[in-house]
């Protein structure tokens, strides 16, 4: 398309030009020859006409034509080539080699050719890539270019837009076939640019990151990106320019093209993690308060009843329903792309997420039994069972706010969240709604509190705010690490 589009601005009319030069035999594109062949009719005679890589059609050439005259292809000639060549790459342009002969019986199609030129195609990265790159880098990402382009082309455009910095990041595919599958994985790591591959060459990349226990996402257009793609932990085709084939084999599909928006899916991803593990931390601390406080009441307390169970089912349905919902609905944290990436074999109960449910479970277990034990031995039983329920449902509408972030709360803004601050409403006024009404305090087996008692549940119910900032306070200070990867 590129070279018609050039012969339309040259005032060429290229379906004028195919109907007159009637094309007669082809050798088809193949990514190890790297080159294409068409015999054409032209004034009545057979031409070959040929384009491809430079190195591989220099390498067929016997001949060049200098201002319109054929003349042997000498090392001169040569190495005027190899610079222009060099000099076009560098520019990160795509440089094909033309070649031409006339066709005899003798000798095959793609052999003895006349060298006639290089054409330069420009296919600059889109403007938005470069910060892509930047923010896989701060992600703990590492972006890698896997390309048949020539070395010195692949390393401009990697430069560009920040894979590389250096040439000796840069292996081509001739080197990395003369590599055994222990060399390749040893060294692997200290490239970012691949160059003049086929697609075996991109499998074996694909295996050999994945052998140092990487998460490998492989993304590409073309036929021979498909085996690469099938290969890779995920597989990321190109909705509008793939082929069937490669979107047939992709697990996910971009629907722009645009490599940018792989970016955001990660961010989505993690953010999307980070919510279901606020949510996880929240469940488990609370459900853990109710199992441990009844636990403790029962084997070591001289208690009749703690709970009743439809204050239990109150809690469950109402008081951690809600706010674990509205927690899985919050915005992205900021730092969530400068997080490194987490382990392939974490898990969402175990690290700083395990801490915190641990902890956090012990200091409400803590306040429950604090209030109960204190209650029963000045007002009596139920009084006491009342002020231990109310302490639970308030005490976890508070401490929704601590899941939000493994940071201060202070640092962030607590009620940036609608569907967090509808949800906190309505938890809320359900919670009064049993407190306050006289049918449902029947209801719930509950009894009336006097101010001082409504106080006390208050201070507990608030205290499990700055007792969870004492521990992250004392949590980070020990190691700066991020609760939710």
């Amino acid at each position: 398309m590129a070279l018609a589009e050039y012969l339309g601005e040259k005032g060429i009319e290229i379906r004028g030009l195919t109907k007159k030069n009637i094309r007669v035999e082809e050798v088809p594109f193949d990514s190890n020859r790297k080159m294409m062949s068409t015999v054409n009719i032209i004034d009545g005679e057979r031409w070959v006409l040929s384009k491809g890589a430079f190195d591989n059609i220099l390498n067929l050439c016997n001949d060049i034509m200098v201002n319109g005259k054929v003349i042997a292809l000498n090392s001169k000639y040569k190495k005027i080539l190899e610079n222009a060549n060099r000099s076009m790459c560098e520019d990160t342009l795509r440089v094909l080699a033309i070649a031409v002969k006339k066709k005899t019986d003798k000798g095959g199609i793609e052999e003895n050719l006349t060298f006639v030129g290089l054409v330069g195609m420009t296919d600059p990265p889109r403007p938005e890539v470069s910060g892509a790159i930047t923010q896989c880098v701060k992600a703990g990402l590492k972006p890698v270019m896997i390309t048949g382009d020539q070395k010195e082309t692949a390393f401009a455009i990697a430069k560009r837009v920040g894979i590389a910095e250096s040439r000796k990041q840069v292996l081509t595919g001739e080197e990395l076939a003369k590599m055994t599958e222990e060399e390749l994985q040893k060294t692997i790591s200290h490239y970012t640019v691949f160059a003049r591959v086929v697609p075996e060459h991109k499998v074996r990349i694909v295996r050999a990151y994945q052998k140092q226990g990487n998460v490998v996402a492989m993304t590409g257009d073309g036929v021979n990106d498909a085996p690469s793609i099938k290969v890779a932990d995920i597989g990321v085709g190109m909705r509008i320019s793939g082929t069937p084939v490669t979107k047939m084999v992709s697990d996910l599909l971009i629907s722009d093209d645009n490599f940018a928006t792989i970016i955001l899916a990660v961010e989505e991803g993690r953010k999307i993690y980070s919510n279901i593990g606020k949510a996880v931390q929240f469940l488990l601390g609370t459900n853990a308060v109710e199992v441990l406080s009844m636990l403790i009441a029962i084997l070591v307390l001289p208690t009749k009843t703690f709970l009743l169970p439809a204050q239990i089912l109150f809690i469950n349905l109402v008081t951690d329903s809600l706010p674990a919902f509205a927690l899985g609905m919050e915005k992205s944290d900021s730092d969530i792309m400068q997080r490194p990436p987490r382990k392939t074999n974490s898990h969402l109960p175990s690290g700083s997420i395990g801490t915190a449910v641990i902890y956090q479970s012990l200091l409400q277990t803590a306040i429950v039994v604090v209030v109960y034990v204190c209650a029963t031995n000045w007002y009596g039983n139920a009084v006491a069972s009342t002020m231990a329920f109310y302490t639970i449902i308030y005490m976890q509408w508070i401490h929704s706010i601590n899941c939000k972030t493994n940071k201060s709360i202070f640092e962030i803004k607590a009620f940036n969240n609608p569907t967090f601050n509808i949800c906190f409403i309505i938890t809320l006024a359900l919670n009064l709604l049993v407190s306050v009404f006289p049918v449902m305090l029947t209801l719930f087996g509950l009894v009336e509190l006097i101010w001082s008692q409504w106080v006390t549940v208050g201070i507990a119910s608030i205290a499990i705010l700055p007792l969870v900032e004492i521990v992250k306070l004392f949590l980070s200070s020990k190691k700066k690490g991020n609760m939710f990867l």
